[in-house]
C-alpha cells in the first residue's frame, strides 16, 4: 500500500513537473510589445544607486534600456541622444545602458568611459552578456526596449532622427507609436503601419489595391491631360468612375444628371437645361473648365463591381461632392431660356431642290447649307456652348442658306440666317435644370 502512494506521489510531481516547463515554454522570455516585461537582474551596474538592479527597481517611472556593442559605431554615436532625454526627464525616466561584454566586446568599458569623460555623460550602464543575449539573441544593434512605468512593454524598436521628439510626446501623454524593430525571436514582425501617413499609400497598411470603396478628389495635376466622358454610365461597369480636369460644375452634373453633356439627338435635349443654376455667393470656384486652369480637380470614385449601377454611384457623389464642397444641389423645374428659330421674313426664304442634305464647310464657316432647319441648328449647336435650340418653322422641305462668317460667334450668325429668311429669337420653356445654392444657415 505504501509504494502505490509513493509511485502516485512521483507521478504527480512529474506530470507537475512537466506541465511548469510547458507554461514556462509558452510565456515569452524576452520583451513583447503590450505584455509584462520578464523579470530580469541586472549585473555590473555603474553610475545608478545601485550595484545591480531589477525591474522592480524601476517601478514609477519609464524604462528606456539601451543595448548596445563596441563593434557598432551607430549605437555609440546614440550616446548623446540617450544622455539628452535622460537629462531632460530624469524625474519622469531612467536610461539604462546595456553593453555586451562578452569575448568579442571586451573594450566595451574603455570605449565607454572615454566618452563618457570626454562629453560629460550622466547614463547608468550595465555590463550584462547574459541579458544582452536575453533581450537582443542576434538582432542589429542599438536595440532599444521602452518600458512603462507598470513594467508593461510600450515599445521594442530602434533610435531613429524623431526619437528624442517621440519620448517627449509620449511623457506628455500623446499618443505615440514607434516603429517595431524584430530581434532573434520575433524575426517575422508585421509590417508597421503610420497614422501620420495616408492608408495604402506607398504600402503604408497594405498593398494601394487593398480596399473595398475608395473616394479621391484632387487639384487636376496640369501635367496631365483632362479626361471626361460624356457620360457617368459610360464608365461604372468595372466599379469605378475617374475623371481629369473636372470642373466643379462637371462633378455636380455627373453627380446629378449623370451626364455632363447632351445634343440635339439626345432624348435630354429639350427636357434638361444645359446650364446649371448657381446661386452661391463664392462664384469664384466655378469655372468652365474647358482647359486646365484654376478650379479643376481630378476625382475618383470606386466601388463594388456588384453595386456599381448609375444610381448607387450618382448617391455616392452626390454624399462626396456635399461633404468636400458643402452646396446644396437639387434638380428644379423652372422656366429656362432657349433659342427658337422662326421663319422671319418668308419672301427670303429659298428651297432647296437637292433631295439630300448638305454642308459644305470651311473650318467654322458655313458658306452653302442644303438642308433640314433642325441640321442647321444642329451644326450651330456644335460651335456654341449656349442654350436649347429649337425648332419652330414647321418647315419640312430642305431649304439653301449662305453664312459667310464664323459660326462660333451667335450674334453674327442670327444677322446671317436673317439675311435667309429665318431669325433665332429668345423665348422660355419648362426645363428640369440643377441648381446650385448655399446650405441655408
Amino acid at each position: 500500500m505504501f509504494y502505490r502512494y509513493f509511485f502516485a506521489l512521483i507521478f504527480l510531481m512529474i506530470v507537475a513537473f512537466v506541465c511548469s516547463k510547458r507554461v514556462r515554454a509558452q510565456t515569452p522570455d524576452y520583451p513583447v510589445e503590450g505584455q509584462m516585461c520578464p523579470t530580469f537582474s541586472l549585473q555590473k551596474v555603474e553610475y545608478y544607486k545601485k550595484k545591480s538592479a531589477s525591474l522592480t527597481d524601476f517601478s514609477g517611472k519609464w524604462l528606456i534600456l539601451y543595448f548596445w556593442a563596441d563593434g557598432c559605431p551607430a549605437a555609440v554615436q546614440g550616446f548623446k541622444r540617450m544622455n539628452e532625454i535622460q537629462s531632460t526627464f530624469s524625474d519622469r525616466l531612467q536610461v539604462m545602458l546595456i553593453a555586451n561584454n562578452d569575448e568579442r566586446n571586451k573594450n566595451t568599458r574603455q570605449l565607454y568611459e572615454k566618452f563618457r569623460k570626454q562629453y560629460n555623460y550622466r547614463l547608468s550602464i550595465a555590463y550584462d552578456e547574459s541579458l544582452f543575449r536575453r533581450f537582443v539573441g542576434k538582432a542589429a544593434i542599438p536595440h532599444v526596449v521602452i518600458l512603462r512605468p507598470d513594467g508593461i512593454v510600450h515599445a521594442v524598436t530602434f533610435v531613429d532622427i524623431s526619437f528624442s521628439q517621440s519620448i517627449a510626446d509620449l511623457l506628455a501623454g500623446k499618443q505615440v507609436e514607434f516603429q517595431p524593430k524584430s530581434n532573434a525571436y520575433n524575426a517575422q514582425i508585421k509590417p508597421f503601419f503610420y497614422r501620420n501617413k495616408p492608408l495604402r499609400i506607398d504600402g503604408n497598411g497594405g498593398e494601394s489595391t487593398d480596399f473595398l470603396y475608395r473616394s479621391l478628389l484632387s487639384k487636376a495635376d496640369t501635367n496631365y491631360h483632362y479626361s471626361l466622358t460624356r457620360t457617368l454610365r459610360e464608365q461604372i461597369s468595372h466599379g469605378q468612375f475617374q475623371v481629369m480636369g473636372a470642373s466643379l460644375l462637371d462633378l455636380y452634373k455627373y453627380a446629378y444628371l449623370g451626364t455632363i453633356r447632351w445634343g440635339m439627338g439626345d432624348s435630354l435635349y429639350h427636357l434638361l437645361s444645359p446650364k446649371v443654376e448657381v446661386e452661391i455667393q463664392s462664384l469664384n470656384s466655378i469655372d468652365s473648365c474647358r482647359i486646365f486652369g484654376k478650379g479643376c480637380y481630378d476625382y475618383s470614385l470606386i466601388v463594388p463591381k456588384e453595386k456599381a449601377t448609375e444610381d448607387f454611384v450618382m448617391q455616392f457623389m452626390q454624399k462626396d461632392l456635399m461633404n468636400y464642397f458643402g452646396y446644396e444641389a437639387t434638380v428644379e423645374v423652372r422656366e429656362m431660356p432657349y433659342w427658337k428659330l422662326v421663319v422671319g421674313d418668308p419672301n427670303k426664304l429659298k428651297y432647296a431642290n437637292d433631295a439630300k442634305d448638305s454642308v459644305y464647310l470651311d473650318h467654322a464657316t458655313l458658306k452653302i447649307f442644303s438642308g433640314k432647319p433642325r441640321h442647321l441648328l444642329s451644326t450651330i449647336d456644335v460651335y456654341n456652348a449656349t442654350d436649347a435650340l429649337l425648332d419652330s418653322t414647321g418647315i419640312t422641305r430642305n431649304i439653301r442658306i449662305d453664312i459667310d462668317g464664323d459660326l462660333s460667334n451667335l450674334e453674327h450668325v442670327r444677322k446671317e440666317i436673317r439675311k435667309n429668311g429665318l431669325n433665332l429669337v429668345r423665348d422660355l420653356l419648362p426645363m428640369k435644370v440643377l441648381v446650385l445654392r448655399d446650405m441655408p444657415h
